[in-house]
């Protein structure tokens, strides 16, 4: 199955060169967290609204995030 753009959402510039990497889904929230490790944040997007919602930033090196639904948790790694 090939995968099918939909929607392109901006998020903000990094700060110093680098890339996105892992992202986690709060089924719940509707709500899809990225880790930003060259702005050291992770940014929040609504899926529901296809918006970018706001970052959370003081997360050195976060390269990964994950979500625990049940526990209403963010983990970042």
């Amino acid at each position: 199955m090939a995968l099918k753009e939909v929607k392109r959402i901006p998020l903000p510039h990094h700060s110093e060169g680098g890339e996105f990497d892992h992202a986690a889904v709060d089924e719940m929230s509707d709500l899809l967290y990225v880790a930003h490790p060259s702005n050291d944040a992770v940014d929040v997007i609504d899926l529901s609204a296809e918006k970018f919602l706001y970052s959370i930033t003081g997360h050195k090196g976060v390269a990964g995030v994950w979500v625990s639904a049940k526990r209403r948790l963010l983990f970042t790694i």
